[in-house]
């Protein structure tokens, strides 16, 4: 058996680990339907949006517009739609960002505290976690640029 398996034992029996591992399964499962109700309802706009174009498009047609012309009308309403929808998207989350703030423990912006481990398994003596916490990469992520 390897200190790797004897780790992932572990992990298994902490309430904290088991608790953190079905809140993110539960976060993916309903990211991933919200991602598919999201395409859903852009796809279902945007056949609308085209539906309701048919006439205007067929007369294009007639007249003798190119194909790469009603093409362009239609990847153009279809661009419109999804910049103006993050546009929006972008704006509520800056806005609900500051007031859903105080609901969580810590910034997302706060470093994260490398040196609290409460595994037994990955503990590490006062020398290793000085010697890791001053590492370049950390020093590179959470450093002031001015």
């Amino acid at each position: 058996m390897t200190v790797v398996d004897d780790l992932e034992e572990g992990l298994q029996h902490q309430p904290v680990w088991a608790q953190q591992r079905l809140f993110s399964i539960l976060f993916s499962f309903f990211a991933a339907l919200a991602l598919i109700l999201s395409l859903v309802g852009l796809a279902s706009t945007l056949s609308f949006a085209i539906a309701q174009r048919q006439n205007e498009l067929g007369i294009r047609m007639a007249l003798g517009a190119q194909r790469s012309h009603i093409v362009w009308i239609v990847v153009r309403a279809t661009l419109a739609t999804v910049f103006s929808g993050t546009i929006v998207g972008l704006l509520l989350n800056f806005s609900l960002e500051k007031a859903l703030r105080h609901w969580t423990p810590a910034s997302v912006s706060d470093p994260p505290d490398l040196r609290n481990n409460h595994l037994p398994a990955t503990r590490k003596t006062s020398s290793q976690t000085r010697s890791h916490t001053n590492s370049p990469l950390r020093v590179a992520l959470w450093c002031d640029p001015r």
